[in-house]
């Protein structure tokens, strides 16, 4: 079975996620997304944006949208304004709020507050093949643009993600400051952990305070983050409590200075190891700096 539906033969007692204090389960999040799938069926309407800051919202409606066969729109951000200039021809709205937007929405977390609904009739798995996810580029190189990727492009790289950092990662949950509308987040965030039967923490990381926290309450972490995120904080972190935790740092959305990178590896004992790539064709490479070697 392809990756992606991975979830639905996993165990659906197992904690997917952790929410504040609370554990998710897998069995949770499954009925949730056959809620939505109900709610999108009877739904007209082909081209939906999809935009939330609640992370189990998002992979809700991920869900759901694909099963249903629906596209899926991901704008960088809920602005009504970006939504209008990048995102072409959307025909309606699934989210957390209307974002302003003049068109049909359904409430995620108001059918995620209905009764409880079994898999569509004769479900079997989602035809990563046919579906599609578009997502907006950066405008790094130019304007930003809209990219259209095959739900099994973006399943081939979770693979080469888990071939690469699985052993790494496994014991851990991920914390991230990054957000899950751009395809950095997207697929290290929560693709990757989800569908690979890891943990993952379904709350943004804002501020130093929580990561310190989160490594009390749950141990071994992998940390998603930015090379602005990571050069900020790093006078800020109890550096000894995280040298003990953080299993690895992922860095992604452009370099990380030298600098950063050997502060990491001087006080850690790890460099971060960033992801290279774009939108456009998904992560290319990576790199791990250590005093001026890559």
């Amino acid at each position: 079975m392809a990756m992606i539906n991975n979830i639905f033969v996993q165990d659906p007692n197992r904690i997917i996620a952790y929410d504040g204090n609370d554990p998710v389960y897998l069995s949770s999040l499954l009925e949730d997304i056959f809620k939505l799938c109900r709610a999108l069926a009877e739904a007209d309407q082909q081209r939906w944006i999809l935009v939330t800051h609640d992370t189990l919202n998002f992979l809700c409606a991920f869900y759901a949208l694909l099963i249903t066969g629906k596209d899926v729109l991901l704008p960088p951000n809920q602005q009504a304004g970006t939504i209008a200039e990048f995102v072409a021809r959307p025909d309606a709205v699934i989210a957390d709020s209307k974002c302003g937007l003049d068109l049909p929405y359904i409430s995620i977390a108001g059918v995620r507050a209905s009764c409880q609904v079994k898999p569509p009739a004769g479900f079997t798995g989602i035809a990563t093949t046919k579906v599609s996810v578009e997502l907006c580029t950066s405008g790094s190189t130019g304007e930003p643009q809209q990219i259209r990727k095959k739900v099994a492009t973006l399943e081939n790289e979770i693979k080469c993600l888990d071939a690469l950092w699985g052993e790494r990662v496994k014991d851990s949950v991920f914390a991230s400051t990054v957000s899950h509308q751009h395809i950095y987040g997207l697929l290290f965030r929560v693709l990757w952990p989800l569908c690979a039967g890891y943990r993952f923490v379904a709350r943004n990381i804002d501020y130093p305070e929580q990561l310190e926290s989160i490594s009390c309450q749950y141990g071994a972490i992998t940390l998603v983050s930015s090379p602005a995120y990571l050069k900020r904080m790093l006078d800020v972190l109890d550096k000894q409590r995280l040298a003990e935790h953080l299993k690895i740092i992922f860095s992604s959305g452009g370099p990380l200075d030298g600098l950063t990178a050997e502060a990491y590896l001087d006080s850690l004992g790890q460099a971060p190891v960033e992801v290279l790539g774009s939108t456009e064709t998904g992560g290319v490479a990576w790199r791990r700096q250590a005093h001026g070697n890559d």
